[in-house]
């Protein structure tokens, strides 16, 4: 079917498609066999009305789509730099959104970056973050598990924002990469985002913190897959995170970039006491997917930004 959109947004259950100005078409819309949908032009996914409703509509389906930034929207970098304590709300809304989709709606969204997060303004001035870009999802069966292959994949300029556990993964060769995505790597990536943003963000700065900043970015986005995974990780294994050249303005942020980082580290510590503790006893052990999913989750997220949120500007 070919409908035109212009200016409007069309309720959809829990999701909102959104049109811009311009009477784009929106094509031909194809069904697929467990509500997933694909059209040629763009869906937003609305944090609030996501993490908000507690019914969903049998007839909403999500749509997987190519990245066209619709007009209201705005890129993060402009709330970030009038708004830089912005980021602690984002990692917020961002984190309900991501969870949502995989509980409510079956989804992993897999390409989480700093240019996929998108905001708009609300009445009262505070800001509305959504999640954009939606052609790299993958969805889970009725066990909850991800349907058919979701190996870690990346595009150029997403490698800064790739999980640990996905570059190790990457770095196997083919056949023998056996890691699947999972929603903590979603959520590490959404940590990766928040960190590349306290230093990429602001502008106004000196010449020497501006190469300092690049030649930090540059060793999460260049090399090879294993040797990227190894200096994220450094991170917590040197104290590396509070020596960041972060920006004047995100500076008074780095604890809860730390604390946030924390939350991935401490499943990583938890994973290595369970299986020292299997040694003695199989039975006292959990896999690593359940250590995981336990501490790197929604609830763990919400614990730092609550606390952070409480913080003085």
């Amino acid at each position: 079917m070919t409908e035109e959109l212009a200016d409007t947004t069309y309720p959809c259950g829990a999701l909102e498609v959104k049109g811009n100005g311009a009477h784009t078409p929106l094509g031909e819309l194809h069904l697929w066999p467990g509500g997933l949908c694909k059209c040629s032009n763009t869906l937003q996914i609305d944090t609030h009305a996501l993490s908000q409703q507690n019914s969903v509509d049998s007839e909403t389906c999500l749509v997987s789509l190519p990245s066209i930034t619709l007009a209201r929207y705005r890129p993060l970098r402009h709330r970030l730099m009038e708004h830089p304590r912005g980021l602690v709300e984002m990692v917020g809304q961002v984190t309900d959104t991501l969870h949502d989709l995989y509980h409510t709606w079956g989804m992993l969204h897999r390409n989480v970056s700093y240019t996929n997060i998108l905001w708009e303004p609300e009445p009262d001035g505070r800001a509305r973050f959504v999640l954009n870009d939606f052609d790299l999802p993958v969805q889970l069966d009725g066990d909850g598990n991800t349907a058919g292959t979701a190996t870690a994949l990346h595009r150029a300029g997403t490698l800064a924002f790739v999980a640990m556990e996905l570059l190790e993964n990457m770095a196997k060769p083919v056949g023998s990469q056996t890691v699947l995505h999972q929603l903590y790597h979603d959520y590490e990536s959404l940590f990766w985002v928040a960190l590349w943003s306290a230093m990429k963000t602001e502008r106004n700065i000196s010449d020497a913190m501006d190469k300092e900043i690049r030649a930090v970015v540059s060793r999460w986005e260049t090399g090879d897959y294993e040797t990227i995974a190894h200096r994220k990780n450094s991170l917590s294994t040197t104290n590396e995170l509070q020596e960041l050249p972060f920006t004047p303005s995100f500076k008074p942020l780095g604890w809860f970039l730390s604390d946030l980082f924390d939350t991935i580290v401490t499943a990583w510590q938890v994973m290595k006491q369970e299986g020292r503790a299997a040694f003695w006893d199989v039975r006292a052990a959990r896999s690593a997917e359940e250590v995981k999913h336990e501490w790197i989750s929604r609830d763990k997220i919400q614990e730092v930004v609550n606390a952070h949120r409480r913080v003085p500007t």
